[in-house]
């Protein structure tokens, strides 16, 4: 009987699963939840409308303190229904922090980047003189 008391707690612990809880998912102007584009509304990747996308992000965990980004595409130009999805369905439901991004471009290169007309172009010469030969002091 005393083995028995001391089995059964081992193997509840020892045969026990083992389960990790994920941390709330972060929105990021990287991988943003909400996309507007000339089509319609997504989150994740998927077609919603706009009475579903507060219930979307609480349901998949989105914390009401942090921000909430939203990718608008560049073809984008309904700056009133941007406003009306903002306040009338994202802010009402508590995600205050919600917030508008854009697709960044990076360029590499100045080869096309010409100076403007007006301007006054300054040669940076350095430590070195003319030739570049190091100047004397």
């Amino acid at each position: 009987m005393m083995l028995r008391a001391l089995l059964v707690p081992a193997f509840l612990v020892l045969g026990g699963c083992i389960v990790t809880v994920a941390p709330p998912p972060e929105s990021s102007h990287a991988r943003p939840p909400v996309r507007v584009t000339r089509n319609g509304i997504m989150f994740h990747e998927k077609y919603v409308v706009p009475d579903d996308v507060p219930r979307l992000l609480e349901k998949h965990g989105y914390r009401k303190d942090k921000a909430i980004h939203i990718l608008v595409d560049e073809d984008y130009d309904d700056q009133r229904a941007l406003w009306v999805l903002k306040h009338n369905y994202i802010d009402r439901a508590g995600y205050t922090k919600s917030m508008f991004v854009h697709s960044r471009k990076g360029s590499s290169g100045t080869h096309h980047v010409k100076p403007m007309q007006d301007a006054v172009v300054i040669p940076y010469e350095g430590s070195r003189g003319k030739g570049g030969v190091p100047r004397r002091r």
